[in-house]
């Protein structure tokens, strides 16, 4: 507000103004806006959408057991695995999860089984039982088939029932 010649006046504020933010009784009626329970509302559901995601894909598969299955993600990113160098002591249950961060298409070869897949850029592999599938406590060689060359290599070690460290 402003006084002009002995009157009050209101005034708009320009474009190039900004307000001045001042606490009042009201905040709580802010965080109730109409506005702000939109994005509340979907962050809700994406938590609840992602939290039924994880227990279907850690419930699904062969064996029905009273436990889910650990899970181990390795990231694949523009010509390197990531959390492969080595992986950490695998249980034979586990599920290995390679999901592709990167802008390329990429392989995951592991030659003690003969297995070889593609991962396109933003999808997930999943490779259940990796221990079991291996054949047991051991390292086990894996790598991109398209950029082998260029250094996308990694180890996966499966530890032995019980813990322990797996031979060399």
């Amino acid at each position: 507000m402003r006084v002009s010649h002995g009157r009050l006046t209101h005034r708009q504020p320009s474009r190039c103004q900004t307000r001045m933010f001042v606490p009042s009784e009201t905040m709580p009626a802010v965080a109730n806006h109409p506005s702000r329970r939109g994005s509340v509302i979907r962050w809700t559901g994406a938590v609840i959408a992602l939290t039924i995601a994880i227990a279907t894909v850690a419930s699904s598969g062969h064996d029905e057991t009273a436990t889910a299955a650990p899970i181990w993600v390795v990231s694949a990113v523009d010509y390197h695995f990531h959390d492969a160098h080595p992986t950490p002591h695998l249980a034979l249950n586990e599920t290995l999860v390679v999901t592709n961060y990167g802008m390329n298409d990429h392989n995951v070869t592991i030659p003690g089984i003969g297995y070889s897949a593609n991962v396109a850029p933003g999808k997930s592999l999943v490779i259940r039982n990796i221990g079991a599938r291996l054949g047991g406590n051991g390292r086990y060689f894996m790598y991109c088939a398209y950029h082998r060359d260029l250094g996308m290599k990694g180890t996966i070690v499966i530890a032995p029932p019980g813990g322990g460290t797996p031979p060399p």
